[in-house]
């Protein structure tokens, strides 16, 4: 599929130059280049397209790994009528999060708004002024459980549009109106203090990992009162000591896995991001430095284990990480196959490793947990206890992973960003200041020297996206990768990372696909649109993370014009910051700590 760099435009084209690039193929957009549904990439000719033929725009957002994206693409997606209406209806559009996260992040906010959808993927029909006429989160191909399936709500959006096609477009241009509303930050301690309590309320039933939300209450641990302070702190414990001792933290190869199907993480989502490792090792630093405890050490050992292990390049760089599933899996396989324990597999284990990870030959999930019966039989290994994860057991931990070794690896997004491999640096120098562990450094430097050398152009003096070294920088590789420029800055006093930060900088700013006043918003037309990721996701607000840049830039260089671009960052945000100061607590942080 070509990919053109995204330029919101409700114009010809010809009023402003579009930044092209050469496609850049990534594990997600190739799962889908043999569908029969007509996938495109997103370029701003499309909007001019859908206006030649009188069609409605159908954007498809996901990411590799993502369990629900993976099921519609083989169930919903290579469904010939299901295609056949998507192709004669509409104008189809990939969309991979990864790769085009302004873009993402705007859908996001529309979904979000009016259909209540929060996690990838995302289904939205928009008309071409990119106005929101239908949409939704997972769509199951036909009506299930009293609710629309995909098929209904295409041919609903395709009726409408041919019959009352005035109304629908009405209907939807306020909904877009109602998105772009703005309005002026005030009170960014209060909102931060509303945005905790709105998702200490979530926190107890929550089945997400939700690693930067986990990160930004570390933060916020430093900038509340010491009533909220306390509470704080001991709700992220408990939070973290649950993943830890449960199923939701691979105690055999480290790591974390994403999320889980209960609320006790018997039943992990056998997801493993590099990203989320990132966040995490900031988590367990920083909650180690303020209460220390072995657990947090043990942790981290294992999870910088799997990042070097498993995740690690052979250029250096860490890649984005695992699916849930292996090569050859159905949607009618069990996610996390690799991950699991059989009979047969359990008589070369030793007594000890079998009590030390709670498995039996008859399977370590009841009925409770396992209602459907999917993992019968089964054993999905369970630290029976914190100590677990110490080096002490490591012998046995041992002939547990030999055991994973013979079986199909998961899939994987053999892709190293640029955003995820600052935010392992980000992590690793935590690391290093919360447990003081030199190696921690070493692998930092390691990594931050690697990004330089993989996805800095030497000949074009251009950031690129990622190692595929096609596409040229998105907003989180440029802010990312200067807050890891930043954070060696503060860490070794060497003004060699200031000067690489300031480089990156002076390149985001004067690449053209960006708008020159902010740089986090890519170009558009009219300006009333922005394609800023003001949004906390599965990765840090990029808004929140530039501010911080910028602030931090004013202060070591004493110049005041970088405090002046923070400031016009936030003169006019999403009204949805102040309704849901839960959904932007990285930019939040950065106001208050600044």
């Amino acid at each position: 599929m070509q990919r053109i760099r995204g330029i919101l435009a409700f114009v010809a084209i010809a009023c402003i130059p579009c930044s092209q690039t050469c496609a850049e193929s990534t594990p997600f957009t190739e799962a889908y280049d043999k569908q029969i549904v007509d996938w495109q990439s997103w370029s701003p000719e499309l909007l001019q397209l859908a206006k030649e033929q009188n069609k409605p725009l159908f954007f498809y957002a996901a990411h590799f790994g993502n369990s629900l994206a993976r099921t519609m693409r083989l169930e919903t997606f290579a469904n010939k009528m299901i295609a056949g209406v998507v192709n004669d209806t509409s104008i189809p559009i990939l969309v991979d999060v990864n790769q085009e996260p302004e873009l993402a992040a705007f859908l996001k906010r529309l979904a979000s708004s009016h259909y209540n959808t929060k996690t990838w993927p995302i289904c939205l029909w928009t008309n071409s002024s990119l106005a929101p006429i239908a949409g939704g989160g997972y769509l199951p191909p036909t009506d299930d459980w009293g609710s629309q399936g995909f098929l209904s709500i295409a041919k609903n959006v395709s009726e409408k549009w041919n019959t009352v096609f005035d109304e629908t477009n009405s209907v939807a241009n306020a909904k877009l109106t109602i998105t772009l509303a703005t309005s002026p930050l005030k009170a960014p301690k209060q909102l931060l203090e509303q945005g905790l309590a709105d998702t200490a309320i979530l926190e107890e039933e929550s089945k997400s990992l939700s690693a930067t939300e986990f990160r930004a209450k570390t933060q916020a641990l430093d900038l509340v009162d010491e009533t909220r302070a306390k509470s704080l702190s001991q709700s992220l414990e408990q939070k973290l000591l649950l993943i830890l001792e449960s199923a939701g933290f691979d105690s055999i190869d480290g790591g974390f896995f994403n999320g889980a199907t209960d609320p006790q993480w018997s039943i992990p989502r056998f997801q493993k991001s590099a990203s989320d490792q990132a966040q995490m090792l900031s988590v367990l630093a920083r909650l180690h430095k303020r209460n220390p405890k072995p657990e947090y050490k043990d942790a981290t050992r294992l999870t910088v284990g799997f990042l070097k292990s498993r995740l690690m390049k052979e250029n250096g760089l860490v890649r984005q990480g695992f699916d849930s599933f292996s090569e050859g899996d159905t949607i009618y396989d069990a996610e996390g196959d690799h991950y699991l324990f059989e009979k047969t597999d359990l008589q070369s284990l030793s007594a000890e490793a079998l009590e030390l990870w709670e498995l039996n030959s008859e399977g370590n999930l009841d009925a409770s947990v396992d209602v459907l019966e999917i993992y019968k039989g089964k054993n999905i290994a369970n630290a029976k206890s914190i100590d677990t994860l110490s080096a002490s057991f490591d012998e046995h931990r041992a002939s547990l992973q030999k055991i994973r070794s013979q079986r199909e690896a998961p899939l994987e997004e053999n892709v190293a960003y640029v955003a995820t491999n600052s935010l392992v640096v980000c992590g690793l120098l935590d690391c290093y200041a919360g447990f003081g562990e030199k190696s921690y450094l070493e692998l930092a430097s390691s990594i931050l020297e690697s990004i330089e050398s993989q996805c800095l152009s030497s000949d074009s003096g251009k950031l690129l996206n990622s190692d595929l070294k096609s596409d040229s920088a998105n907003s989180m590789a440029y802010a990312y990768f200067i807050s890891a420029c930043i954070k060696f800055y503060d860490t070794s006093e060497d003004e060699k990372y200031l000067t690489k930060a300031l480089e990156i900088n002076s390149i985001w700013t004067n690449d053209p696909s960006f708008d020159s006043e902010t740089s986090v918003a890519l170009r558009v037309i009219p300006d009333s649109i922005s394609s800023s990721v003001y949004r906390d996701g599965a990765t840090p607000s990029v808004v929140g993370v530039h501010y911080k840049n910028l602030m931090a830039l004013a202060k070591a260089t004493n110049d005041d014009t970088y405090k002046a671009k923070a400031e016009s960052l936030i003169e006019k945000t999403p009204t949805s910051v102040a309704d849901k100061p839960g959904d932007h607590l990285t930019l939040l942080l950065s106001l208050i700590s600044n």
